[in-house]
């Protein structure tokens, strides 16, 4: 998090993805070239991020440890092209 009002989300070797905490949404081109309205928020000690495509609907919720070594990111994308949502998590654990 970058400030209360403002949070980065680096994947990859993308470029950071800039958005405002207040749920505002910001179109965002993905890699390969498709734009879709992204937003954030802070909510409870997660950040919730969402994704807003043709295709569908993304949400990834991160959760950082107490201790601050592990990240989880739970996703769920629905679409109508499923039949049912998709639900996962990463876990991101802090090496020293």
């Amino acid at each position: 998090v970058s400030s209360a009002r403002e949070v980065s989300i680096i994947v990859d070797n993308q470029p950071a993805l800039k958005m405002r905490t207040d749920g505002s949404s910001v179109v965002w081109t993905s890699p390969a070239g498709g734009k879709t309205n992204v937003k954030a928020r802070l909510e409870g000690g997660h950040i919730l991020q969402e994704f807003d495509s043709s295709d569908g609907h993304r949400v990834n919720d991160y959760t950082l440890s107490a201790d601050g070594r592990i990240l989880t990111m739970q996703v769920t994308e629905t679409s109508s092209r499923l039949s049912a949502p998709i639900k996962y998590k990463q876990v991101y654990r802090r090496v020293t």
